[in-house]
């Protein structure tokens, strides 16, 4: 990926989406998410040799996530697969995302709603239905949230993940590929708002 001449990110985490399709083929495969400057040289960022058992996420484990900290950020960003076994590499995944990661810096109330429909025709699993409720957002941050997430939220859905112990928010899943379908804010007092936000899965 070019991002282009006058821009340049810093990555948090790199999700691949039904990843299940590519690990069931070869157990081995390895996914490595690498940065350049100039295109040229290629410096490994975020890598998982092979895919281990803890980045397999999502409500049915199909899913890829690894995380980390990255401070310098680059134009460049490639996404690279290698196996150690004799098959031939078979890249069968639906959505590659990665970026930097948005936090409110504060965890969101407990408890939170957490809705499974029932299945129904034209749809091939039950998705779930998150709500979630932030209470004492600065004014910063929700101007943050609104030009970075809100403003894209129609063409690009969010990955919410967790990163501690605390995986009981989405139900032990770890991560969901989620759309924001609502949300709203209530202003408490002076730079103190509460932020509600509902989420669907995206399947």
């Amino acid at each position: 990926w070019d991002l282009g001449s006058s821009a340049t990110r810093a990555v948090d985490y790199l999700y691949l989406a039904r990843a299940n399709l590519m690990w069931a083929r070869d157990s081995t495969v390895a996914v490595a998410l690498e940065s350049s400057s100039d295109n040229v040289t290629w410096t490994s960022r975020i890598a998982s040799s092979p895919i281990a058992s803890g980045d397999k996420v999502g409500a049915r484990t199909e899913d890829y996530l690894k995380t980390t900290t990255q401070t310098s950020a680059f134009r460049y960003w490639r996404l690279t697969l290698n196996n150690t076994g004799a098959s031939a590499i078979l890249p069968a995944f639906s959505k590659a995302m990665f970026g930097p990661a948005f936090d409110f810096g504060r965890d969101p109330d407990w408890s939170r709603a957490l809705q499974r429909t029932v299945l129904n025709r034209g749809v091939r699993e039950p998705r779930y239905t998150l709500q979630l409720e932030y209470k004492g957002i600065t004014n910063a941050k929700l101007q943050s949230f609104d030009t970075e997430i809100i403003a894209y939220r129609e063409i690009a859905p969010v990955v919410l993940f967790t990163t501690s112990v605390y995986h009981e928010l989405l139900n032990s899943a770890k991560a969901m590929h989620c759309l924001i379908t609502d949300f709203a804010v209530t202003p408490i007092n002076v730079n103190n708002s509460t932020l509600s936000i509902t989420l669907e899965e995206q399947l």
